[in-house]
């Protein structure tokens, strides 16, 4: 029975950050949407911007609570995320000018249905409607 309790927690927990993150990538879509709208010329300032404030946010974090622990920075680690970084940044780019270039709601809709058809395709998995 305790066993069943903590596995329905965890799946509700699992199910909360699931939640979270839907909530806050369709609201920051949206707000990046309505920033880009209104000064077009400035994509890639506006992403900088949010990647600064990213970092900054990280770091606060780290410094009010433990719970959030910053790994330390070395030479060879970091060389070998350089590709994975840049791929990462190039993907940022090209969101941005995509979502300056399209309506957000198809922004959010395309890529997820395309995730998700290129995961079955790709690993042959089915898509599950369980958490």
């Amino acid at each position: 029975m305790a066993s069943n309790c903590r596995c329905d927690a965890y799946k509700l927990k699992v199910a909360a950050v699931v939640a979270f993150y839907m909530t806050a990538a369709l609201v920051m879509v949206f707000v990046n949407k309505a920033v880009l709208n209104s000064s077009p010329d400035l994509p890639l300032l506006f992403l900088l911007l949010q990647l600064i404030i990213a970092v900054v946010l990280l770091h606060a974090s780290a410094a009010v609570t433990s719970r959030v622990e910053l790994p330390k920075l070395e030479l060879q680690t970091a060389r070998n995320l350089i590709p994975v970084v840049s791929v990462n940044i190039i993907g940022l780019v090209f969101n941005t000018l995509c979502l300056r270039g399209v309506e957000a709601s198809f922004f959010q809709v395309g890529p997820s249905e395309f995730v998700g058809s290129a995961s079955h395709c790709s690993l042959h998995i089915a898509r599950s409607l369980e958490v």
